[in-house]
């Protein structure tokens, strides 16, 4: 029987928490930095708010240059560079391709359920 551990969260926090977990079993290559897991956090966040939108909507709102500002604003105030910077990491990383978001946190009613299964070998 699997050990089940429940974690308390919030709407908003659940996509920093999610990223935190999977983020351990990416490649080092993939791996995510602190600051990019706070940029992410934020746009998987806008994009579960305008879930009940096109994938095509979502990704237009989410690369606007006004929630682009927002998202800057809400992440300690970076600047536009650095900003793009970490955009350009999270392509490179293959979390975004050209404008459009290719990550999403696996919600259903409300929570995230994840199973691993390790094997020693």
């Amino acid at each position: 029987m699997p050990k089940v551990i429940p974690i308390n969260t919030t709407e908003e926090l659940i996509f920093k928490q999610y990223l935190i977990i999977v983020n351990g079993l990416f490649s080092s290559e993939k791996r995510l930095t602190d600051f990019e897991i706070e940029i992410l956090e934020k746009m998987l966040y806008i994009d579960y708010i305008y879930r009940h939108l096109t994938k095509e909507q979502r990704d237009k709102i989410l690369f606007n240059k006004i929630t682009k500002q927002k998202i800057r604003e809400e992440v300690y105030g970076i600047s536009e560079q650095s900003f793009n910077n970490a955009i350009s990491k999270l392509r490179k990383k293959g979390m975004i391709v050209g404008n459009s978001l290719r990550v999403g946190v696996p919600i259903k009613d409300g929570k995230i359920e994840l199973t691993f299964k390790l094997e020693i070998k």
